[in-house]
């Protein structure tokens, strides 16, 4: 039964953690992946993969991974991927690119704050 391998992952998972062996970007992919191949659950797989897979990421103080609707098919097509040719090749790019892309938006936001802040502060001077 496939739900059994779910403590192992779990354990290997926070063993990998611990000695740093990945990057956590790349080991939340690879755990999202091996979770959505074991369908532990009749429903919720995918919430709770992408779940525990964030909990890594906040865990290592990297930003959560958001899939939007715009990427839904990718990300559909990279765990097909895997579950085809049993690599995390696709979903780790998936994982890397969505995290840069949300970096990028942040930073964009960041500095749009900023430049209103100091337009309004020195509107008002």
């Amino acid at each position: 039964m496939l739900i059994a391998q779910v403590p192992e992952l779990l354990s290997q998972t926070q063993k990998m953690l611990e000695q740093s062996v990945l990057h956590p970007v790349v080991l939340s992919a690879r755990f999202h992946c091996f979770f959505e191949y074991l369908h532990s659950f009749r429903d919720g797989n995918g919430r709770i993969g992408r779940l525990f897979a964030n909990f890594i990421l906040a865990k290592c103080n990297h930003p959560i991974i958001i899939i939007e609707r715009e990427k839904k098919n990718e990300y559909l097509q990279a765990l097909k991927a895997y579950k085809k040719e049993n690599s995390t090749e696709f979903i780790e790019y998936f994982f890397l690119n969505t995290a840069i892309s949300r970096m990028e938006r942040e930073m964009e936001e960041k500095k749009n704050l900023t430049k209103n802040f100091l337009d309004g502060f020195l509107k008002n001077s």
